[in-house]
């Protein structure tokens, strides 16, 4: 499952978000076409290197980001 994080910051998705903090999930760039990599240490193409992130973490690394960056979490089953 995908949530895009314009999603995350609409009312429903602030509860979404605190129910699911500490769900695992992978950062998509849509703007790069990849994924974030571990630390926040720019992007990659290889799924198996990306960084897993905590929901919580990953809002707080790109919640600051603009809808021109396509941001999706990809949650981890």
């Amino acid at each position: 499952m995908r949530l895009t994080l314009e999603r995350l910051k609409t009312k429903v998705g602030k509860i979404f978000r605190n129910k699911y903090k500490d769900a695992n999930v992978y950062i998509w760039s849509g703007q790069w076409g990849s994924y974030w990599r571990p630390s926040r240490a720019g992007y990659t193409y290889n799924k198996a290197d990306a960084g897993i992130y905590t929901l919580d973490d990953a809002y707080d690394a790109s919640g600051h980001c603009g809808p021109e960056k396509h941001i999706e979490y990809e949650f981890i089953h």
